[in-house]
């Protein structure tokens, strides 16, 4: 890294007061497109004090140059993410100068880094708000079209007029940077975050289901909803604004998952409004594929025929999602510690070791216990089925034997045909043979006396 940075660490350890001479080489690399990421590394992993000297002799002064450089933006991106509370208002004093270029070129990066930086150490947090409304021409106090005018940063050109601008904004998609901007917005401390809630209560319904029905913008309204610096009066306003509105919110992919985050923040006499503007759109809700869901959840009949019991269900509901909030964070804040890290003398094995051994065999004891204890049940529901069947066959042979006595089983009954078929003479063939022949001559000897008769007579 020293290489690098051209000495730069090695110097600062011999003489800190001193600042080093620029380098050619390193100007190269904040705007070669290939070396820049090498010089992004090196800028989030060095050390602070050569920082310093890195920022005031490569990058104080000249950012009105380099934020809107193809390429040197995303350096200095990360060079705002590293200044400390000294340097920073400087850099915001210097950035004032360039933010409209940067909103107009698209070079919004390093704008995004500087609102964070400014949430993070809680310092100019209102001069940045003022620099950016001022740069996109918005009244702080009236913040009409802030959300839109830094959702849609593309397609602007230097040689448009306004009407021909405001043209292209309105057609062109909202863009992935304007959303994260407003997002490190809505991270900032109150009052500074209410300029972009301001900003949405402002708009119309229509532009506020449009904004939820994008995957893009959308993400602002998750931020709104989400954000824990965000008051609850803020919150509050998300979601009233979507009042009586609902059924086309969740009418839709991406709506239906504002909705449920709506939903999900919503108080309980919130909830109880929401819950009574869609009852008269039931059977539109039912018919929607993803509006469905959401009306499931909502229990509008059990809302019109037991309103308390629905009530009382949603306050458990409430209770039962902050318990689960609680117990999350409770295990997100354990301090779980870190083997490479850990600088105490290497455990001996001792009495813990001996504990750890008892303990694994007593469950190795447990389990093999268990084990034997499932078998043997086992082979015990085997040997009373055996003896069930066993039972139940010598008691059918009985009661056979029984009505055999009697003369009264079935089976002797319906087989007694075919055992004495079986057993009685059947007549043999030759027989059968001498009864045709015999009874042909008798009657052929009866033919012939009745034609001796007829014979006489004549």
């Amino acid at each position: 890294m020293d290489r690098i940075l051209v000495g730069m660490i090695s110097g600062y350890s011999a003489t800190p007061e001193s600042i080093p001479p620029p380098s050619d080489y390193l100007a190269t690399l904040l705007r070669d497109a290939t070396a820049s990421h090498l010089l992004e590394t090196v800028v989030q992993h060095m050390p602070d004090g050569p920082f310093s000297q890195l920022w005031r002799v490569y990058f104080s002064g000249k950012l009105h140059r380099l934020a809107i450089h193809p390429v040197a933006n995303f350096v200095v991106a990360n060079a705002f993410e590293r200044l400390n509370n000294n340097d920073f208002p400087e850099a915001v004093q210097e950035m004032e100068k360039v933010l409209a270029k940067s909103f107009k070129q698209h070079r919004i990066g390093p704008v995004t880094s500087l609102v964070k930086r400014a949430g993070a150490i809680k310092v100019s947090e209102d001069e940045v708000i003022n620099a950016i409304c001022m740069a996109l021409g918005i009244d702080v106090n009236e913040p009409v079209g802030l959300i839109e005018r830094i959702l849609v940063t593309e397609g602007t050109a230097d040689g448009q007029t306004n009407g021909e601008e405001q043209a292209t904004t309105s057609q062109a998609p909202p863009s992935v940077q304007g959303a994260l901007l407003l997002q490190a917005m809505l991270l900032l401390s109150a009052p500074h975050n209410e300029v972009v809630i301001r900003s949405f209560e402002l708009m119309s319904k229509q532009t506020k289901i449009a904004l939820a029905h994008d995957p893009t913008s959308s993400r602002v309204i998750d931020a709104m909803l989400e954000s824990p610096v965000v008051t609850r009066k803020g919150k509050r306003g998300v979601i009233m604004g979507y009042l009586g509105q609902y059924e086309q919110l969740v009418d839709d992919r991406i709506g239906s998952r504002v909705g449920d985050r709506c939903w999900i923040h919503a108080d309980p006499y919130l909830k109880e409004k929401i819950a009574r503007s869609l009852i008269p759109h039931q059977q539109r809700l039912a018919a929607s594929y993803y509006g469905k869901f959401f009306a499931k959840k909502l229990q509008l009949l059990l809302l019109l025929r037991k309103p308390d019991e629905w009530r009382v269900a949603q306050v458990q509901l409430g209770e039962k999602k902050s318990q689960f909030d609680a117990t999350n964070n409770h295990y997100n804040h354990e301090k779980i510690p870190n083997p490479d890290t850990n600088t105490s003398k290497p455990r001996k094995s001792g009495k813990r070791d001996d504990d750890v051994a008892a303990a694994s065999s007593l469950k190795k004891q447990a389990t093999a216990e268990n084990e034997t204890i499932i078998d043997m049940n086992q082979d015990e529901e085997a040997a009373t089925v055996q003896d069930a069947s066993a039972h139940k066959s010598e008691k059918t042979k009985r009661g056979r034997k029984r009505k055999r006595e009697e003369g009264l089983d079935e089976i002797d009954v319906l087989f007694s045909g075919v055992k004495e078929n079986r057993f009685s003479k059947v007549p043999s063939s030759n027989a059968v043979t001498d009864e045709v022949k015999q009874e042909g001559k008798s009657r052929a000897v009866s033919r012939s006396e009745d034609l001796d008769n007829v014979l006489k007579a004549i």
